[in-house]
């Protein structure tokens, strides 16, 4: 009796066809990944993408169109959204004469880049988009094996990059949920806080303390209201009044004086001040005390 002999069956007659390629990831495009160590200083840039950098070696110091200058300590990181850009009519980083910078960024389109720098955002409240980073080697390290794997551009790796993001993003998130994020900050503003206390004639530029604390001032605006439960500028006025009230107790200074020690041009804005806090003349006050 002859066998019949079976002929082999192609799996994609029984399958149907079974090559397309995974859609998993096509919410997301990543256009660039670079890392850049200059000292030269490019002209403004609007961006047109999504952006996620980490500035590594600074400082760096943000031009605007605006012409305003936003210094910065490194090292932070930093994201932007085309959609949302907080920096109309581009931007730039530079750094001082001779200063070396040392940056890494991402470039990204899709959803799914959308999504994250979303997240960023309500992770800060929405009014900065900086945070400082008092240890980046984690970061730095997962960046690398990205934009390694970027510049091999082996078809073999194409889903590795959107998964090394992925790993990028969940190291961002334990920068956001460290006990000790922000700790440098806070001791930054009580030290601020008491010197206000303590000296408030004394000139506090925001902008300066901001820069050193190594923040945006946005940021240290916003950290600074959630901590004192006032503005700054609110913050430092109370400390005004009560240093003027202690020193109107005394009776060893003048009205002038105190308007002077307390930082006002003259007695006139000072008196002008002082009743809005207390409902009467810094004189009317003394006489009520005495």
């Amino acid at each position: 009796m002859n066998k019949r002999k079976k002929s082999a069956v192609k799996p994609e007659k029984c399958f149907g066809e079974i090559r397309k390629e995974l859609d998993y990831f096509s919410d997301l495009t990543i256009l660039g990944v670079n890392r850049c160590e200059t000292q030269s200083n490019r002209g403004l840039r609007e961006n047109k993408n999504y952006s996620i950098g980490i500035m590594l070696r600074g400082p760096a110091i943000l031009y605007t169109a605006d012409g305003s200058k936003h210094f910065f300590k490194a090292p932070f990181l930093y994201w932007s959204s085309c959609k949302k850009s907080r920096l109309k009519g581009g931007s730039a980083w530079r750094t001082p004469p001779g200063v070396i910078r040392e940056n890494l960024w991402m470039d990204l389109a899709g959803a799914r880049a959308e999504r994250m720098i979303d997240s960023l955002d309500r992770a800060t409240g929405g009014n900065f988009n900086y945070i400082y980073l008092e240890k980046p080697e984690k970061l730095c390290e997962v960046f690398e094996r990205l934009r390694q794997c970027f510049v091999r551009d082996l078809p073999s790796e194409k889903f590795l990059l959107p998964l090394l993001l992925e790993e990028f993003m969940a190291s961002v998130g334990e920068v956001f949920a460290s006990p000790n994020a922000g700790s440098r900050l806070e001791k930054t503003m009580e030290d601020i806080m008491q010197e206000m206390a303590n000296d408030p004639g004394k000139e506090f530029d925001i902008r300066k303390i901001a820069a050193s604390s190594g923040v945006s001032e946005a940021y240290f605006r916003h950290c600074f209201q959630q901590y004192a439960g006032k503005s700054f500028y609110q913050y430092l006025l109370l400390q005004k009044y009560n240093y003027a009230v202690k020193l109107l107790r005394s009776r060893s200074l003048s009205v002038s004086e105190i308007a002077e020690k307390c930082n006002f041009g003259t007695s006139r804005q000072f008196s002008s001040f002082f009743r809005k806090y207390a409902g009467v003349s810094p004189l009317q006050f003394r006489k009520k005390m005495f």
